[in-house]
């Protein structure tokens, strides 16, 4: 589970003019469970909620409580931007930091259906206050 306080206390990092690639979660606003994800930040909210909508996304347990709770009460937020030297099994591993950070895996916090096990890097998070 993330806090709201937690949420809006997240960096987004600026862009360079390419596609934007880091892990984002989708949170839901009325518990705070999430799910967390990786890839091109956009394409990824893009299907994510196109597939929401249409009632057909791949994650049973938060597609039932998207039927349940709507829309509306779900944001898309981006936890962490990559530069696009950034290789994949770093963000990966980043994916995997912030699943193990929010207790995504478990149920009654996330709705991740496996943990990811990171390789061996070193994080260090910075939030910032805003």
């Amino acid at each position: 589970m993330i806090s709201q306080k937690a949420i809006n206390k997240v960096i987004a990092f600026p862009s360079r003019g390419r596609a934007k690639i880091g892990v984002f979660a989708i949170v839901n606003c009325i518990n705070k469970k999430v799910f967390i994800g990786s890839g091109d930040l956009q394409r990824r909210k893009t299907t994510n909620w196109s597939l929401l909508r249409a009632g057909k996304h791949h994650n049973q347990k938060l597609q039932k409580e998207w039927n349940e709770f709507k829309e509306e009460h779900f944001k898309f937020v981006t936890l962490f931007e990559a530069s696009s030297s950034d290789d994949m099994e770093f963000l990966n591993d980043c994916e995997a930091y912030w699943i193990s950070l929010t207790n995504a895996a478990e149920l009654q916090h996330g709705y991740n259906t496996y943990k990811k096990t990171p390789t061996k890097r070193d994080f260090i998070l910075r939030i910032e206050p805003m």
